[in-house]
């Protein structure tokens, strides 16, 4: 599968629910032949559409637009890696300056974790770590 394909599937992922299963079925068959530390650069280099898409979007996600989270974030604290999203330029622009399309950077933080879940080998740290017995405070 060559790339136009993988990002093609991505789209239709996003674009359409219904086929949500087959298509992260054939996604995670094609994301074998890329090594781990290629897929990131990959995922990166704007093989991955906007996720925001607001107006004026110019389609593909060369961004990850991260998530300011009060009192965790702002100067000289960098968000949270896993809360973003992907996003274009002037998607990334917007969500940043004004408080109020903060919304629409949720939603799109929404649709990258529900694609990388359903298509990539997420485990989260807490499943794995999670003691079988609560021993209370002591």
């Amino acid at each position: 599968m060559t790339r136009k394909e993988i990002k093609e599937l991505l789209q239709s992922v996003i674009d359409d629910p219904k086929y949500i299963d087959t298509a992260t079925e054939i996604l995670m068959q094609s994301m074998q032949a890329i090594a781990l530390p290629d897929l990131r650069q990959w995922l990166l280099d704007g093989n991955v559409p906007c996720m925001i898409r607001l107006d004026d979007c110019q389609g593909f996600g060369d961004q990850r637009a991260h998530v300011r989270i009060a009192g965790n974030t702002g100067m000289g604290f960098k968000a949270p890696d896993p809360i973003f999203a992907w996003s274009c330029s002037s998607c990334h622009r917007k969500t940043e300056s004004n408080p109020a399309m903060r919304v629409y950077l949720m939603d799109g933080v929404a649709r990258t974790l529900f694609l990388l879940v359903k298509s990539l080998p997420i485990v989260c740290a807490n499943d794995v770590t999670r003691k079988r017995k609560n021993r209370g405070m002591a």
